[in-house]
C-alpha cells in the first residue's frame, strides 16, 4: 500500500482508472487522484457490503452496457453510474 501511494505521489498521478476489483482496493489510497472504476461482467463477485464500500470511495463508477450499469446501480452507493457501450467497431 504504501508503495501505490508513493508511486502516485512521486508521480502525481490525478486519475486512477481500475477494471478490477484488485485494483479498486488499491486505488483508495491514492486520496489526490481522482478515481473511476469500470465494471466488465454482469455479476459481481464480492458481497454486496463489501463492494458497496470500496466502490464508495471512488469518484465515478462506469458500466459498459445496460445489464452492467443496472447491476451497479443496485450494487452501489452512487446515484449516478455512467454507461459507456462496448462496440465493435468494422472497417
Amino acid at each position: 500500500i504504501q508503495k501505490v501511494k508513493k508511486y502516485a505521489s512521486d508521480n502525481q498521478v490525478d486519475v486512477i482508472h481500475s477494471h478490477l476489483t484488485f485494483g479498486l482496493f488499491f486505488s483508495i489510497f491514492s486520496r489526490n487522484a481522482k478515481r473511476v472504476y469500470t465494471h466488465h461482467n454482469i455479476k459481481v463477485k464480492l458481497p454486496k457490503i463489501l463492494f458497496r464500500a470500496l466502490t464508495s470511495q471512488v469518484d465515478s463508477v462506469v458500466g459498459i452496457c445496460s445489464a452492467c450499469s443496472n447491476l451497479l446501480r443496485s450494487m452501489t452507493s452512487k446515484r449516478r453510474v455512467v454507461t459507456i457501450y462496448n462496440t465493435k467497431v468494422r472497417l
